[in-house]
């Protein structure tokens, strides 16, 4: 282990189904994409559909905020990021983020460090 794998899977700890860009499902993605979603129940259905249409890009932004995975405080594109929360009860829910470095974009996709053989 590294201090990055360190670094990245204390962060990540009571997170599962971790995965970057833009996210079905997620009012925050809906919103920042410029659809509203139904008020009553939060469903995201306009959104859900051109997401599975493939008309949502998903574009990073630069920032000089530190990467949430792994602590990284170098300025650098960042990317929309999600996970599946265990809020300790019966039902999870997906939690929305914003700040994934483009390291750990290659990391959650790849499972390996660039350095150690990923493609």
């Amino acid at each position: 282990m590294s201090r990055y794998t360190d670094a990245v899977a204390h962060n990540l700890s009571g997170l599962t189904a971790v995965s970057t860009g833009p996210c079905p499902g997620c009012e925050d993605c809906a919103a920042a994409w410029g659809y509203a979603s139904c008020a009553d129940d939060g469903e995201t259905v306009g959104f859900d559909s051109a997401y599975k249409a493939g008309k949502v890009e998903a574009e990073g932004h630069f920032s000089r905020s530190e990467c949430d995975i792994c602590d990284s405080s170098l300025a650098g594109n960042r990317e929309v990021w999600h996970a599946v929360m265990d809020a300790g009860t019966s039902e999870e829910r997906i939690v929305h983020f914003d700040d994934a470095c483009v390291d750990c974009v290659a990391y959650i996709a790849h499972g390996t460090l660039l350095e150690e053989g990923g493609e």
